[in-house]
C-alpha cells in the first residue's frame, strides 16, 4: 500500500507545475501589454487617476457629513415624535404604554428640548437630551460611553467652527468643544430646561426604529445615501396622540450635508464610469490586433472562452496596477490639499474609502474587459434596445414626485442613455456623409477628412465617452455659473456697502446712531419658531422701502411677512398663503406676501416687521451701519475696544469673502469633471495608436508618392481633433439639457432652491473648447510616431530623420 507521501509527492509537483505555468502566464500577459508601452499607460494612468478621484471624493464626502453631525450613531433610524404642550409627563405616559407592548416598532425613547440662547452675543441653538434614556442614541462630542462629568453636574458640549472666547454660559462650564457646523451647544435635559427657562417643558421624543441592517451599511459606502433613500419613511409609525416626523425635519442641516456628499460622490463614480469606457476601448482594439493569434490558437485546439479570458486578464492586470497606483496617489492627494478631510493621517487606516475605491478599480477593469470580448452580433442590437428601455424607464421613474434626489440622477442617467443610442450614432452618421461630398481642396486633405470620418465609427465608445465627459463638465461648468450670477445678485441686494457687526448683541446701538456722519442703522434679530411642525429661522427688522428693496419685494401691508424658497420646496407655502408661528411667545398668524431666494441656509426661514413678535424671545444678533468712511472707521474702533467679540466688516469685503467661499465650495467639482475629460482623452489616446496603425500602408504609399513628414503628421493628428469636434458636437445638447436638470431638479431636491437656468455660450464654448483641444493633444504623440515610422520602408523608422 502506497505511503503517504507517495501520494502527496505528485500533488506537491502539480501545484508546483501550476505555479511555474501562472508565472509564464503572468509574464506572457505583461510582455503583451508592454508591446504597446505607451497605449497601456494610458490606459493605467486613466483607472489611477478615477480611483484616485473616487477615493477623494468620498473622504470629502464623509468630511461634510461628520463636520455636520448632531445625533451620531443611528440617525437615519429616529422619526420624531411631537405635539403642542409637550411635557415631561407626556414623555413618561408614552414610555410606559411603549414599555407595556404598546408600540412594538418603537426600539427606544429620547426626550429632548430645543431653544436658542445668546452666546457671545448671538444666536446659538441649545439641544438638551436624557443621555441615558436610550444609550443606542449618541450625540457628537460625548462620545459612545456616556461622559459621568456631563451626566453628573451641569455642563454643556460645544461644537462650533467659530473662535471661543468663554469657557462657560450662565455659570454653566463647557467641558468640552469640537469643530464642525452649525453651531450647537448640547445640555443634559435638566440643565437644558433650565437655561431655557422651561421647567418640564419637552420639544419632541425621539423614537428609534429598527432599521435594515444593510442601510448603515450602505451609507459607510456612499455617504449620503440615507437622506437620499426613495422610501425615506419605510419605517413610518402611528403614535396616538403624536404628529410623526422624519428626523430630517428636525436636522435639516444634516440632510443638507448629506445631500452634498451624496452629489460629490456622483462626480466621483463619474470618473470611474470613464475609466471603465477606457478599458473597454482598450480591450477593444487589442483582441482586434490580435486576431491573427486568436484563430491560430483556436486551431490549435484552445476553446474561444479561454482566448477571450486572456483578454480579460489582461484587463484584471492593467486594473489592478491601476488601481494601486490610483490608491496610493488619492492618500497623498488627500494628505496635501488642506481641507478635505479632518484628518489626513487618518486616511491610511480608512478601510472603506481606500477599500471602496480599489474595488471600483478592479471592478470596472474586468468588467470592461469582459463587455469588450462578448461575441458579437445581435447582442449590439439587444444592447441599444435595453439602451432605449433603460432610458425610458429611468425617465419614467425620474419624473415621479416622489422619487427624491435618486430621481433627478435618474433623468440624468436617461438623457445619457439616449445620447448614447441616438445623438452619438447620428453625428457619427452626418459626419461621414459630410465627408463624402468633399470636393474641394487637395486630393490628399479629400483622402484624410475621408479616411479620418471612416475611422470615427470604430471610435465611437471614444466618442461617446469625450462627449459625455465634456457634456458633464460643460453641464456643471453652466450651472455653477447660473449659481455664482444668482448668488452675486443676492450679495449685491443684501450685502449693502457699509459696515456690518455680527454677533453684536450687546453693542449700544444707540450711541453709534448719534455719531455725527452716521446715516442709517438697521438691527436684525433672531429667533427659531416652528411653522407646521418644521423648524423655521425667524429674522426680525424694521421693514422700510430699503429693506423691501433688499428682497425684492412689494410693500408689506399690516400682517404680512416674507418666507424662503425654501419653505415653498418643502411645506408648499407661497404668496397669499396663512401661516401660524409658534414658539416665540403667542402664536403669531400673518399672510405670505413673498417668496425670497436664500442660498446656502438649510431651514425654512422668514422675514417679520419686528412689531409682530415679543422682542424678549429674540436676539439682536446682527447689525449694519453707513455713512461716512471717517465715522464707519470710528465705529470699527469703538466696537473693538469694548466687544471683542463681535465680527466686523465692509460690505464689499463680505461679498469678496462670500465668493472666495463659492469659488472653493465647487473647485473640487470642477476639478473632478475635467479629470473625467482628460480620462476620456487618455481612451482616445491608447484608441488612436492601433486606428491609425492601419493605415500605416496609406501613410507609406503617400510618403512615396512625396508627401512630407508634416504633412503626414497632419494626417494622423486631425482626426484625433475631428473627433475632438465631433464630440464637442455631439455633447453641447447634452450639456444643456444636463445643466437644465442640475438647475432646476437636482438643487431643488437637494437642498430646496432653485438656481436659474442660463445659457451662458461663452461658458459652454470654453469647455468645448477644452474637449477639443485635450483630444487634439492625445493625437500629436501617437502622430508623430506613425509619421515617423511611415518614412521607413520597413516600418521600423527609429533611424530615420526628418
Amino acid at each position: 500500500m502506497p505511503s503517504k507521501g507517495d501520494y502527496g509527492a505528485p500533488r506537491a509537483e502539480e501545484r508546483a507545475a501550476m505555479l511555474k505555468d501562472t508565472v509564464i502566464l503572468v509574464k506572457g500577459r505583461f510582455r503583451g501589454l508592454l508591446r504597446d508601452p505607451l497605449a497601456s499607460f494610458a490606459v493605467l494612468l486613466g483607472i489611477a487617476t478615477g480611483v484616485a478621484g473616487a477615493l477623494a471624493m468620498h473622504a470629502a464626502g464623509m468630511t461634510v457629513v461628520d463636520r455636520s453631525t448632531e445625533v451620531a450613531g443611528a440617525v437615519g433610524d429616529l422619526v420624531a415624535l411631537k405635539r403642542h404642550d409637550l411635557t415631561e409627563s407626556d414623555y413618561f405616559q408614552l414610555r410606559a404604554r411603549w414599555r407595556a407592548g404598546s408600540y412594538p416598532r418603537i426600539a427606544g425613547l429620547t426626550p429632548i428640548v430645543e431653544g436658542f440662547v445668546e452666546f457671545e452675543g448671538r444666536k446659538v441653538r441649545l439641544l438638551g437630551i436624557d443621555p441615558i434614556s436610550d444609550f443606542e442614541v449618541s450625540i457628537s462630542g460625548i462620545g459612545p460611553q456616556v461622559d459621568s462629568a456631563f451626566v453628573n453636574s451641569p455642563s454643556l458640549v460645544l461644537q462650533s467652527d467659530r473662535e471661543i472666547r468663554a469657557d462657560h454660559l450662565h455659570g454653566i462650564p463647557i467641558i468640552r468643544a469640537r469643530p464642525g457646523s452649525p453651531e450647537l451647544l448640547v445640555a443634559d435635559l435638566p440643565t437644558a430646561q433650565e437655561l431655557l427657562r422651561r421647567p418640564n417643558a419637552l420639544d419632541a421624543i425621539w423614537a428609534r426604529v429598527p432599521s435594515n441592517a444593510a442601510l448603515p451599511w450602505l451609507e459607510s459606502l456612499f455617504p449620503g445615501l440615507r437622506t437620499t433613500t426613495l422610501n425615506r419613511d419605510r419605517e413610518r409609525i402611528q403614535v396616538e396622540g403624536f404628529r410623526v416626523a422624519p428626523l430630517s425635519e428636525w436636522l435639516p442641516a444634516r440632510s443638507m450635508s448629506e445631500a452634498i456628499a451624496f452629489n460629490v460622490g456622483v462626480v466621483g463614480l463619474l470618473a470611474m464610469l470613464v475609466s471603465g469606457f477606457l478599458v473597454y476601448q482598450a480591450t477593444s482594439v487589442a483582441r482586434s490586433k490580435a486576431q491573427l493569434e486568436s484563430e491560430r490558437l483556436t486551431a490549435l485546439g484552445v476553446a474561444p472562452r479561454t482566448t477571450r479570458a486572456l483578454f480579460v486578464f489582461d484587463s484584471l492586470l492593467i486594473g489592478v496596477a491601476g488601481t494601486v497606483l490610483g490608491v496610493a496617489a488619492g492618500i497623498v492627494l488627500l494628505t496635501t490639499i488642506p481641507g478635505l478631510v479632518d484628518s489626513p493621517n487618518g486616511m491610511f487606516g480608512d478601510t472603506v474609502a481606500v477599500s471602496k475605491a480599489a474595488t471600483l478599480g478592479i471592478l470596472v477593469s474586468v468588467l470592461g474587459g469582459v463587455l469588450a470580448t462578448r461575441r458579437p452580433g445581435r447582442q449590439q442590437a439587444l444592447g441599444w434596445l435595453l439602451c432605449f428601455a433603460s432610458g425610458t424607464v429611468f425617465l419614467i421613474a425620474g419624473l415621479q414626485p416622489g422619487s427624491g434626489l435618486p430621481g433627478a440622477y435618474l433623468l440624468l442617467l436617461a438623457l445619457c442613455l439616449v445620447h448614447f443610442g441616438a445623438v452619438v450614432p447620428l453625428v457619427v452618421r452626418l459626419l461621414r456623409g459630410i465627408s463624402r461630398r468633399t470636393l474641394a481642396g487637395s486630393p490628399v486633405l479629400r483622402l484624410n477628412i475621408r479616411s479620418a470620418a471612416a475611422a470615427v465609427p470604430a471610435m465611437r465608445l471614444n466618442l461617446s465617452t469625450l462627449s459625455l465627459a465634456v457634456a458633464t463638465a460643460s453641464s456643471i461648468g453652466v450651472m455653477v455659473e447660473s449659481f455664482r450670477i444668482d448668488f452675486r445678485s443676492l450679495l449685491e441686494s443684501r450685502a449693502g456697502p457699509g459696515l456690518h457687526l455680527h454677533s453684536a448683541a450687546h453693542v449700544d446701538l444707540e450711541s453709534l446712531a448719534a455719531l455725527a456722519g452716521i446715516e442709517r442703522t438697521q438691527a436684525y434679530w433672531r429667533g427659531r419658531g416652528e411653522l407646521e411642525g418644521h423648524p423655521v429661522e425667524v429674522f426680525a427688522t424694521r421693514i422700510d422701502a430699503e429693506e423691501e428693496a433688499r428682497f425684492a419685494s412689494p410693500p408689506l401691508a399690516e400682517g404680512e411677512v416674507m418666507i424662503s424658497e425654501t419653505a415653498t420646496s418643502r411645506l408648499g407655502l407661497g404668496v397669499g398663503h396663512e401661516l401660524v408661528i409658534r414658539g416665540l411667545g403667542e402664536p403669531m398668524h400673518a399672510v405670505v406676501r413673498h417668496v425670497y431666494s436664500e442660498f446656502g441656509l438649510p431651514t425654512i426661514s422668514a422675514v417679520l416687521p419686528l412689531n409682530l413678535l415679543d422682542e424678549n424671545r429674540l436676539v439682536r444678533e446682527r447689525i449694519y451701519i453707513d455713512g461716512s468712511s471717517e465715522s464707519l472707521a470710528l465705529v470699527v474702533d469703538l466696537v473693538a475696544s469694548t466687544h471683542p467679540e463681535v465680527w466686523m466688516a465692509r460690505g464689499d469685503d463680505i461679498k469678496e469673502l462670500a465668493m472666495e467661499i463659492f469659488n472653493r465650495t465647487f473647485s473640487a467639482t470642477r476639478a473632478m469633471t475635467l479629470v473625467a475629460i482628460c480620462i476620456a482623452a487618455l481612451g482616445l489616446f491608447a484608441s488612436l495608436f492601433a486606428t491609425q496603425a492601419r493605415r500605416m500602408p496609406e501613410l507609406r504609399l503617400l510618403h512615396t508618392l512625396g508627401t512630407r513628414r508634416t504633412g503626414l503628421f497632419g494626417l494622423v493628428a486631425s482626426q484625433g481633433l475631428l473627433t475632438g469636434i465631433a464630440a464637442v458636437i455631439a455633447g453641447i445638447p447634452l450639456g444643456y439639457a444636463m445643466a437644465y436638470i442640475f438647475c432646476e431638479v437636482v438643487n431643488p431636491r437637494s437642498f430646496g432652491w432653485t438656481v436659474e437656468f442660463r445659457w451662458l455660450p461663452w461658458t459652454m464654448m470654453w469647455f468645448s473648447l477644452s474637449g477639443v483641444a485635450i483630444a487634439g493633444a492625445s493625437a500629436l504623440l501617437p502622430a508623430w510616431r506613425l509619421s515617423k515610422t511611415a518614412r521607413s520602408p520597413l516600418g521600423t523608422g527609429p533611424g530615420a530623420t526628418s
